[in-house]
C-alpha cells in the first residue's frame, strides 16, 4: 500500500488538491519485519516522495501490544520525517501510555465516543460529554492535534 501511496504522491495530484499528507495504516507485525525502516525509505526514495507527506496510523489496540518494538521503529521513522497518528483512541485498551511512549502527532478519537454524546439517553449523553470534553482538553494541553472521527451532522460538529 505504501508503494501505491508514494506513486500517487509523486503524481502531484495531492499537492494540487491541497492535501497535507496521506495516512497509511501501520501494524506491529510490519514493524517486526527485518529491515522494515530501510524498505520504507527505499520506497519513498524510489518515488522521490518527501516523508512529511506520509502519516503512519497505528490503532490504539496495536500500540498497546508491544511498546518497545513500536517505539524503536517510530523513533527511527520520525527521524526520517514521517508523521504518526494514534487511531481509535478511546476504545479497546484506552491506555494513555501509548500517547507518552510513542510520540504521536495526531490523536484520532474514536467515533463511538462522539456518538455516545448524541444518544437519546440523557445519562449516557452526560457521561459521553464528560469523556469527550476531558479527552480533548487533555490532548490540547499536550499540544497534540486532535481528530474526532464520525462527525456527520452540524450538531456533532
Amino acid at each position: 500500500m505504501l508503494e501505491q501511496v508514494c506513486e500517487f504522491l509523486s503524481s502531484g495530484i495531492p499537492t494540487e488538491m491541497g492535501l497535507e499528507c496521506i495516512s497509511v495504516n501501520l501494524s506491529v507485525l510490519q514493524c517486526l519485519q527485518p529491515d522494515f525502516v530501510k524498505r520504507v525509505m527505499a520506497i519513498t526514495k524510489k518515488y522521490e516522495v518527501d516523508s512529511k507527506y506520509i502519516n503512519f496510523e497505528i490503532t490504539e489496540s496495536a500500540a498497546a501490544s508491544d511498546y518497545d518494538v513500536l517505539s524503536d521503529v517510530l523513533r527511527e521513522l520520525r527521524r526520517c520525517g514521517f508523521l504518526f497518528s494514534l487511531d481509535d483512541y478511546g476504545i479497546g485498551y484506552s491506555n494513555v501510555r501509548s500517547i507518552f511512549s510513542l510520540d504521536f502527532d495526531v490523536i484520532k478519537i474514536d467515533k463511538s465516543i462522539l456518538w455516545e454524546v448524541h444518544m437519546e439517553n440523557e445519562e449516557n449523553t452526560s457521561n459521553g460529554h464528560i469523556i469527550l470534553e476531558n479527552s480533548v482538553r487533555m490532548l490540547r494541553e499536550m499540544k497534540l492535534k486532535i481528530l474526532v472521527e464520525g462527525v456527520e451532522t452540524a450538531d456533532q460538529l
